[in-house]
């Protein structure tokens, strides 16, 4: 005899800007709740306004932000954004589509690492090609795509926020780096994953 269980619970944040409408909260709002799931919405604009502000006059100059909105940052904001008794949260790029089970996902122990990724390189990528590992910062098997992590927030909220902003800085200072957040990201953590 099979018993359906009922879904493991599977709450969505979405961090957004001032171009996520009413009409598609409610939409999103409308297909988690057919399939018994709670969904949250932050719009990142409006609860870390300073930041984003920072960042934004930062990167003023950053040559390749044409090719990424602000809101590619916003996951390096979500230990502050998400509630403090958030520990953990499985990433997904906006341009993701999951159709599996992401419960193996959640069952993987990131013990006090900050973050789990996929390296590059088994994604078919050359890290080698990338600014960090030209300039021998990282190694390229260490390089990580950041579009899907599991983001251990109570470390990043502890002990992490310099490394970010180490990363931050780093990008400022070399303008030759053309990835944005994924440089920022590797630059913070890569070496510790």
């Amino acid at each position: 005899m099979r018993i359906a269980l009922p879904p493991p619970n599977v709450t969505v944040h979405i961090l957004h800007d001032d171009t996520l409408t009413q009409d598609n909260r409610d939409k999103f709002s409308y297909i988690a709740g057919r399939y018994g799931q709670l969904i949250k919405f932050y719009n990142v604009e409006k609860i870390c306004a300073k930041e984003i502000e920072k960042i934004s006059k930062l990167f003023a100059n950053y040559k390749y932000l044409v090719w990424y909105s602000i809101g590619a940052i916003y996951r390096i904001l979500s230990a502050q954004i998400l509630s403090e008794d958030i520990e953990k949260i499985i990433y997904f790029d906006s341009d993701i589509i999951i159709n599996l089970d992401i419960n193996e996902m959640w069952q993987i122990p990131l013990g006090d690492k900050p973050l789990a990724a996929i390296a590059s390189i088994e994604n078919g990528s050359d890290p080698k090609t990338l600014i960090l590992c030209k300039k021998g910062l990282i190694k390229p098997e260490d390089i990580f795509n950041s579009g899907v992590m599991i983001l251990n927030l109570k470390r990043i909220r502890n002990s992490e926020q310099e490394n970010i902003w180490a990363g931050i800085n780093w990008l400022l200072e070399n303008s030759d780096a053309m990835h944005f957040d994924n440089d920022i990201l590797n630059y913070s953590f890569a070496r510790w994953c």
